[in-house]
């Protein structure tokens, strides 16, 4: 029983041992320049991120990144690879305004539309209220 299992195990080995030989003569990677697609506003948090670290993951990678804005496809084509950071959104309100909540600020921006003013990052971004 035990010559048997030993003659299936080098059986297999020698089946796949053309498959072990393919991986072990891999290129490396990666083996051209890399696109790093952003695809929040120019100047915004998430491009500034990017623009730090790319030339730092070039060094570590030993190619250059590009970094690219457009989209050749759809935003659901693709999957993370990496979480970079975390931002937290904070909303501040003047307390002279007496709105004490995000409901309560909903609401008066429904009922007087036009008159409260906000400042964000722009279109795209997380801070883009409408």
């Amino acid at each position: 029983m035990q010559r048997r299992n030993w003659i299936a195990a080098a059986a297999a080995l020698v089946a796949i041992s053309p498959f072990l030989a393919s991986t072990a003569s891999a290129q490396a990677w990666p083996t051209r320049p890399i696109k790093l697609v952003v695809p929040f506003t120019p100047g915004g948090l998430t491009d500034n991120l990017v623009r730090l670290v790319a030339p730092k993951l070039a060094l570590e990678l030993g190619q250059p990144i590009v970094i690219d804005k457009k989209l050749p496809y759809k935003p659901e084509q693709i999957a993370p690879v990496a979480l970079l950071g975390r931002v937290p959104n904070v909303l501040e309100v003047n307390p002279a305004a007496g709105i004490n909540t995000l409901a309560e600020l909903t609401a008066r921006a429904r009922s007087k539309p036009g008159q409260l003013n906000y400042a964000s990052n722009g279109q795209g971004t997380s801070l883009k209220l409408d």
